[in-house]
């Protein structure tokens, strides 16, 4: 192999890893507070942003686990039914459709892992956040929850 050859295959190894390894890159990362009332906080969550059209896409995709008290917040740019499956996400997990007021409006628990049936929130949701199953019932999460999203400076 030449020179050439074994840096452009490289190259090519190293971007795969980058996106298909690694497939969330964003730097956008916060914490969201579940709270009732005006100060009861329930729980929060360190968050990563998946605000892209490809971050959205590839999601929690090939990943084998996630700590405790962590997940993805998916950003949508308005209310709406929203759509989303478990293919090639290996974590088992609860998803959290929240309105443009903050509000959780509709809660899908234990999504499994693989499963390619497609899960749509029943009311219309700019989040979802996307944390380990069983985490919606610990924390006592359920619809009408208030959150907080706070955006890492």
């Amino acid at each position: 192999m030449s020179k050439n050859q074994l840096f452009t295959f490289c190259f090519l190894v190293f971007i795969f890893c980058l996106f298909f390894i690694n497939p969330s890159f964003s730097d956008e990362k916060g914490t969201i507070i579940f709270y009732e009332g005006k100060n009861k906080m329930l729980c929060s969550f360190k968050v990563e942003f998946a605000i892209t059209e490809y971050e959205q896409t590839m999601g929690l995709m090939f990943r084998k686990s996630m700590d405790k008290n962590r997940g993805m917040l998916f950003i949508h740019k308005d209310n709406d039914i929203r759509h989303y499956w478990m293919k090639n996400t290996y974590i088992p997990l609860d998803m959290i459709f929240i309105d443009s007021n903050y509000t959780v409006v509709d809660i899908y628990k234990d999504a499994r892992p693989l499963d390619e049936t497609t899960i749509s929130s029943k009311i219309k949701a700019r989040y979802v956040l996307e944390i380990n199953s069983g985490e919606a019932d610990n924390c006592g999460i359920k619809r009408g929850t208030k959150v907080r999203i706070i955006k890492n400076k």
